[in-house]
């Protein structure tokens, strides 16, 4: 961060982003076209189609008004108590997981760099700035892939049997993280791809287990208090990570971090078939 070749880099960059943005646009206006002319039959055929269906509308919306005070108190009486969802063991697993999986979260996205630079510094490994920008550039990649196959696999299975494994491979992936720099440049590229390959499973995991465990309907309200977790991670990572790094190093610190998606995984399975597991019931 203190290269003064890399610094001077900075600005240019802007331009660079902002041409290729604007490149991006220009394609997708080239792309934008009107539908192609209906036929005049097909025309009067839409007209007549539309009248009637305006007429039913009309009707419809009579109904409704009718109806609406009926259902806006069936709604208010679905939605449960803030209080009762806040105490319930289901929001309390959400929370805790979150919470734990946010340290980890914190720790990849921050320390996976200065992990290259301890064994550069030791004499281990060095890459340069460009090799450490194309594992970034993966590392992203990888971070949105996770996104879907473990938002994939959580359809396919449950919440909390994709939690389990993706806590198990990324404990198994900060272990590895903590040596790979040392021995092998390609070794550390693989290994921080697949820590945020895990890193971006949690941001489809968790609101799926929101919605599971909730319903659709509170999903909105009971996710907003589920993502508070991530303030206590971020506390832990501003005043308690930088302490850690001082006593244990950068990959003491992170063997140290693996141990929050181990404790995911024994809280998950020390849970399973308790009322945690079920949806949540007022």
């Amino acid at each position: 961060y203190k290269d003064p070749e890399i610094l001077q880099r900075v600005p240019a960059a802007f331009s660079t982003l902002a041409a290729v943005y604007l490149v991006l646009v220009l394609l997708a206006v080239c792309l934008i076209s009107n539908p192609p002319e209906l036929q005049q039959q097909q025309q009067q055929q839409q007209q007549q189609q539309q009248q009637k269906a305006l007429a039913q509308e009309e009707e419809g919306q009579l109904l409704q008004r009718q109806l609406q005070p009926r259902q806006q108190q069936q709604q208010q009486q679905q939605q449960p108590p803030l209080a009762a969802v806040l105490q319930s063991p289901q929001f309390l697993l959400l929370w805790g997981s979150f919470l734990l999986q946010g340290i980890s979260i914190i720790f990849v996205a921050s320390f996976w760099k200065p992990l290259a630079a301890a064994a550069a510094a030791a004499g281990l490994q060095q890459l340069s700035e460009t090799q450490l920008a194309a594992v970034g550039a993966a590392a992203s990649a990888c971070n949105a892939l996770g996104r879907i196959l473990w938002g994939k696999y959580a359809d396919a299975h449950s919440f909390q049997q994709a939690l389990v494994l993706l806590s198990s491979l990324w404990f198994a992936a900060l272990l590895l993280l903590s040596v790979a720099a040392a021995i092998n440049g390609a070794l550390y590229a693989a290994a921080v791809c697949l820590n945020f390959f895990c890193l971006g499973g949690n941001f489809a995991l968790f609101p799926a287990g929101t919605a599971a465990l909730f319903g659709r309907q509170a999903f909105g309200r009971v996710y907003g208090f589920v993502f508070l977790a991530q303030l206590g991670s971020s506390l832990v990572g501003a005043f308690v990570l930088p302490l850690l790094t001082r006593q244990l190093g950068v990959s003491g610190t992170c063997r140290a971090v693996s141990l929050c998606c181990l404790s995911v995984v024994a809280l998950l399975l020390s849970l399973k078939g308790s009322r945690a597991y079920q949806l949540f019931k007022p």
